[in-house]
C-alpha cells in the first residue's frame, strides 16, 4: 500500500458501545445515584422547616416636605436626580441598622439565631427579611421568614411599627428645626416691623404729609411685597440649608425660586424709573422722604406676613402624624415556605446520576487506557500522581 493512497480512519461513537458502557458499569450508576438520592432526602427532612409572614401596606401619601429625603418627580426630572417616591423610600427602611436592631431587641434572636453579636445577628435578619413593590397598585408587601410561624408573622407586623417610628421621628425633626428657625426669624420681623411703623407715624406727624398719589403708593407696595418675598424665601433657605444641607434638591428648588423673584423686582424697579410708574426720584423732597419710609413699612409688612405663613405651616407639619395604612396584616402561616422537598430530592437524584455516568465513562477510559501498551505507562503516572497527592492531603 503507497503512502499516497493511506488515509487514517476515523473514530466514530458507537452508540452500542455507549449503551454496553452503561450496562457494565450500571452497579456503579445505580449506586452513587442512590446514595445522591439518600442525601437528598436527609438535606429535605432533616432541615428546619422555614415559615414566610407577609404584610401588605400602602406608603402614607404626604407631601414631600414631611419626608425630607424624598425627592418629587418633577422636580428630580429638573435637577437631573434620581426620583424618589415614598414607595421607593419604604423598599430601605425594613434593613436600615434602627429597625433591624429595634427587632433584635423585641424579639431576643441573639439567642434566637445563636450569635453573640448585634452585627451577625443583623446580617441573618437582613436576609431574612424582603420587601417587594407593586408597581401597579403602588403597595408594599414585608415577608419575614423564621423557623417559627408566630413568631415570623408578629416580626413582620413589629417591622411596620418600627418603620413607622422611625419615619416619625426623622420628619418630626426636621420641621421643628425649621419650625424653631421661623420662629426666632418672625420675631426679628415682628420687632423691626413695630419700629418701621413706629418711624413712618413720627414721620407723618412731624411733616404733616397724610397721603401721596395711588400710582405711588401702588408701586412702593408692589416693590415691597417682591422684596418681602424675596426675604421670606432667603430666611426658607437659610433654614433649609441647616436641616438638609447645601446640595439638597429642596434647597436649589428654593434658590431658583428667590431668583425668579429677584428678576421680577428688577424689571417692576427699571418700569418704575422708566416712566411707567411715577419715578420715586421727581418727587418731592419730603415726598420721596415718605415713599422712602412708606416703602420700607410695606416691606416689612409683607416679610413678617411671609413668615408668619411658613411659621405657621412648619407647625402644621411638625404636628401632623405619618400614618401608614395597613391593608394586610400578618398572620402566622400554615404552610412552609423552605425546604421545597421535592425540588431537593429530584435535584439530588439527577446530580446523583449525572456523577455516577460520569464515573462510568470514565472507569471504562482508564481500563482501556491501562490495556493499551502506548498508554499504560501514562496511565501510571497519573495514578501515581494521584495517591502521591492524596497522601499529601492526609498530613496534619
Amino acid at each position: 500500500m503507497s503512502v499516497e493512497n493511506f488515509k487514517p480512519q476515523e473514530e466514530e461513537i458507537d452508540l452500542w458501545d455507549l449503551f454496553f458502557v452503561l450496562l457494565k458499569r450500571a452497579k456503579i450508576i445505580i449506586g452513587i445515584t442512590l446514595f445522591g438520592l439518600l442525601l437528598g432526602f436527609l438535606k429535605a427532612f432533616l432541615t428546619p422547616p422555614i415559615y414566610r409572614a407577609e404584610v401588605t401596606i400602602l406608603p402614607p401619601q404626604t407631601p414631600s416636605q414631611k419626608l425630607p429625603f424624598v425627592v418629587p418627580t418633577e422636580i428630580a426630572i429638573q435637577l437631573g436626580v434620581p426620583s424618589l417616591t415614598p414607595s421607593n423610600v419604604f423598599l430601605g427602611l425594613p434593613t436600615t441598622r434602627v429597625v433591624l436592631d429595634n427587632l433584635i431587641r423585641s424579639f431576643n434572636l441573639l439567642e434566637v439565631y445563636g450569635v453573640k453579636s448585634f452585627e451577625d445577628a443583623r446580617e441573618i435578619l437582613k436576609k431574612r427579611i424582603k420587601p417587594t413593590m407593586d408597581q401597579k397598585t403602588g403597595l408594599l408587601t414585608i415577608s419575614v421568614e423564621d423557623r417559627n410561624p408566630q413568631r415570623a408573622a408578629q416580626m413582620a407586623n413589629k417591622c411596620v411599627e418600627e418603620m413607622e417610628k422611625l419615619l416619625e421621628n426623622v420628619a418630626v425633626t426636621e420641621a421643628s428645626q425649621r419650625r424653631k428657625f421661623l420662629e426666632r426669624e418672625l420675631e426679628k420681623a415682628k420687632v423691626a416691623l413695630i419700629a418701621a411703623e413706629e418711624e413712618l407715624r413720627k414721620f407723618m406727624k412731624t411733616t404733616k404729609i397724610l397721603e401721596v398719589s395711588k400710582q405711588s403708593e401702588a408701586t412702593i407696595g408692589l416693590l415691597a411685597e417682591f422684596q418681602g418675598k424675596i426675604a421670606a424665601k432667603e430666611a426658607e433657605l437659610r433654614a433649609l440649608k441647616t436641616v438638609l444641607g447645601e446640595g439638597h434638591p429642596r434647597v436649589l428648588q428654593v434658590k431658583n425660586e428667590i431668583q425668579a423673584l429677584r428678576a421680577q423686582y428688577d424689571t417692576l424697579e427699571k418700569k418704575s424709573s422708566g416712566g411707567a410708574l411715577i419715578p420715586v426720584e421727581k418727587a418731592a423732597e419730603k415726598g420721596v422722604e415718605y415713599i422712602e419710609k412708606m416703602r420700607e413699612f410695606k416691606y416689612r409688612e409683607a416679610l413678617y406676613e411671609m413668615l408668619l405663613k411658613l411659621f405657621e405651616q412648619a407647625k402644621l407639619e411638625e404636628s401632623r402624624e405619618i400614618l401608614i395604612q395597613v391593608i394586610d396584616p400578618a398572620v402566622p402561616p400554615e404552610k412552609k415556605a423552605k425546604p421545597k422537598r421535592f425540588l431537593i430530592i429530584s435535584i439530588s437524584t439527577f446530580l446523583g446520576l449525572f456523577i455516577g455516568i460520569l464515573c462510568a465513562f470514565l472507569l471504562e477510559a482508564f481500563e482501556k487506557a491501562r490495556k493499551d501498551p502506548s498508554r499504560a505507562e501514562k496511565m501510571e503516572q497519573i495514578i501515581q500522581e494521584i495517591k502521591s497527592f492524596a497522601s499529601w492531603l492526609k498530613k496534619p
